[in-house]
């Protein structure tokens, strides 16, 4: 396969990325993450960005889906990537499960994603910006810090979902982000496992059922649930994999 703009490295722009992997090389991902968390923004044509744009618009389940302005692929800190891959690998060798692709959104306060705005700002409010510095970890934090059971509906947990229009739904602009005809979605790279399901809520969950790595709410009849949600609780269960900007 010869490079062309659809298959080039983000990282250098010099060599095809390797089809297994975001990258062409263990040296370009090595230099990826030495100046991680960073926004690459992914061409219209490059291969990365069609597999983000059908899989948004396969799983949104309203009317019409927002036209997507931009996607970023967002490079991680080799300590992010290492702790990922192992709980990975781990959860794999015990249920045979790979990682999946869910959505996510996080409030945000800045300008992040829209044109000449790629730098993750400081704000104390910006939950988007410290998501994706953390890898999630401060939206588990933030989840476990919260007093009494609102927002709470399977505990305290990082919670996803299969549907981008569900996703879309918690892309909320505050603060200086007030305003803005863009907002903010998250594809994550995630590992359930094998997901405990259940039809009711439980806001006392600190953890999945003993056997089980993450907690589906299911729909159906009797469901408490009217859309799918997948919730973790282990902090290297989840990265954000891609931002998708979206024209409110």
């Amino acid at each position: 396969m010869s490079i062309t703009p659809n298959n080039i490295c983000l990282q250098c722009k010099k060599r095809k990325k390797r089809v297994e992997y975001q990258f062409c090389s263990p040296q370009c991902t090595k230099d990826a993450a030495a100046r991680a968390p960073k926004l690459l923004k992914i061409p219209e044509t490059h291969v990365m960005y069609k597999n983000v744009y059908e899989t948004f618009c396969s799983k949104w389940t309203e009317n019409v889906p927002p036209t997507i302005s931009s996607i970023y692929l967002i490079t991680w800190s080799a300590n992010l990537r290492s702790s990922f891959d192992g709980y990975r690998d781990m959860v794999q060798s015990r249920t045979g499960k790979k990682e999946c692709k869910r959505f996510r959104s996080e409030k945000r306060a800045c300008n992040l994603g829209e044109p000449g705005s790629l730098a993750l700002c400081q704000r104390p409010d910006c939950h988007l910006c410290k998501a994706i510095r953390t890898g999630f970890q401060s939206s588990l934090q933030y989840k476990r810090s919260i007093r009494g059971p609102d927002g709470l509906r399977l505990g305290r947990g990082i919670y996803t979902t299969p549907s981008s229009s569900k996703a879309y739904q918690y892309a909320v602009n505050i603060g200086s982000a007030n305003g803005s005809n863009m907002k903010a979605v998250l594809s994550t790279r995630i590992v359930l496992g094998d997901p405990f399901q259940t039809k009711h809520e439980d806001p006392s969950l600190y953890e999945p059922p003993s056997g089980y790595q993450s907690v589906k709410g299911v729909t159906g009849k009797n469901s408490e649930f009217l859309d799918q949600e997948d919730v973790v609780y282990h902090e290297d269960a989840i990265r954000p994999a891609y931002l998708i900007m979206l024209k409110d």
